[in-house]
């Protein structure tokens, strides 16, 4: 969640980090951390985002999979999405 502010509709963070771990346990992944960039601006890619930018810079290879909640926590932006998709499929990276 990237706004704090308690508008009506809106699903907590606290809620979208239990749906989260759940899923997570559901698969039996072993869950190495966690991240919020709550009230970070949409235009901030995910690799300069506060919480999630290290998880896929320097800390890349502590993880196997990323969860989200919601798909919409993790891009505000089709190009975001795709960025990133193609950032993790090793077939898709330069040797």
């Amino acid at each position: 969640m990237s706004d704090t502010h308690g508008d009506e509709g809106k699903v907590s963070h606290l809620v979208q980090a239990e749906s989260a771990t759940r899923h997570a346990l559901s698969k039996e992944w072993e869950i190495v951390g966690s991240f919020e960039d709550l009230d970070v601006s949409a235009e901030i890619t995910p690799w300069k985002r506060p919480d999630l930018g290290p998880w896929l810079t320097e800390r890349q290879g502590e993880w196997d999979a990323l969860v989200w909640a919601k798909v919409d926590r993790a891009f505000r932006s089709a190009k975001d999405c795709a960025d990133v998709a193609h950032w993790a499929d090793p077939a898709l990276r330069r040797p």
